[in-house]
């Protein structure tokens, strides 16, 4: 039959995603009719195959793009937090007092920084610069001094040498987070005349036999059921940012061997909970080692 003929026969199958014809010049038999459409099935049945692995091929990519872009947009919106407290403290601050810390911080800022934008070029690297925690925690609390949030230590004193160290690139992400929700929290409060202006916030760090914990606490309202049991798992939604935050901490925190969880959720009391091994110079030079074999 050639091209632009009329078929004397026609065998038809509707497909999921596409209409299947069989022409013929010769009337076909019930047989071949029959094997035709089961042909016509089989081949649906492939394409279909093909059609669903590259939806969900570019569903991944979306996603992975998705989470690359929040993470990296959270991650600026902190340094961006950092600078606007220094811009707070130089203008709180008499005769150069805040100078030292600032002086001090802009060089981890402009680290952070650059270590973000670097995340753009190669976003499945993750980073695991390392400090040695009092060191760490002393500039935690000097970067939110002033915000009316207390913090709690029990342990430093154990801490006699410079191996007790931390991931701070993981710890900043974390505690960051947790904090900003914190005021986000006692803000919202304070605009809906709530009593938002005694909503205490309390971070506290406990260092015991090799172990750190980091909690961070708010006396404000509990979080719902139907989004604390999602809180880690996926993006759920938020009056203020992507609603990523926690789910790229979580994401992040489980990679190095972290553990963050929500550990009390009650009116009053909501607390979240980082914890995890503190690591010495010579257990992270093996890790290396092992991991480039």
């Amino acid at each position: 039959m050639l091209v632009g003929e009329v078929a004397k026969e026609c065998v038809e199958h509707v497909g999921v995603e596409y209409h299947y014809r069989i022409y013929s010049e010769r009337t076909l038999s019930p047989a071949v009719q029959f094997h035709g459409r089961w042909l016509m099935k089989l081949l649906d049945l492939l394409v279909c195959a093909k059609v669903r692995e590259y939806r969900l091929a570019q569903q991944a990519q979306i996603k992975a793009i998705y989470e690359t872009g929040a993470k990296l947009t959270h991650d600026i919106k902190n340094i961006l937090q950092a600078l606007n407290t220094f811009i707070e403290l130089v203008d709180d601050v008499e005769d150069g007092e805040a100078l030292p810390l600032i002086r001090y911080q802009l060089p981890t800022l402009a680290h952070r920084l650059a270590h973000t934008l670097a995340k753009l070029n190669a976003p499945a690297v993750e980073s695991s610069r390392l400090e040695h925690i009092e060191a760490w925690w002393y500039l935690v609390k000097a970067r939110y001094a002033g915000r009316e949030i207390d913090f709690e230590s029990e342990g430093l004193a154990l801490i006699s040498n410079s191996d007790d160290l931390i991931n701070i690139d993981v710890l900043d992400s974390v505690v960051e987070n947790l904090l900003e929700n914190a005021r986000y929290k006692r803000q919202s409060l304070q605009r809906s005349n709530s009593g938002g202006a005694n909503m205490g916030i309390v971070t506290r760090l406990v260092i015991e036999a090799g172990q750190f914990s980091v909690t961070v606490t708010d006396e404000g309202c509990a979080i719902p059921a139907e989004k604390s049991d999602q809180l880690f798992k996926q993006a759920i939604e938020s009056e203020k940012g992507y609603g990523i935050g926690l789910y790229q901490c979580a994401k992040s925190a489980r990679r190095f061997g972290y553990h963050l969880v929500l550990s009390e959720n009650r009116e009053g009391c909501v607390q979240f909970k980082i914890s995890g091994s503190l690591q010495s110079k010579q257990s992270t030079s093996e890790c290396l080692e092992m991991g480039t074999k």
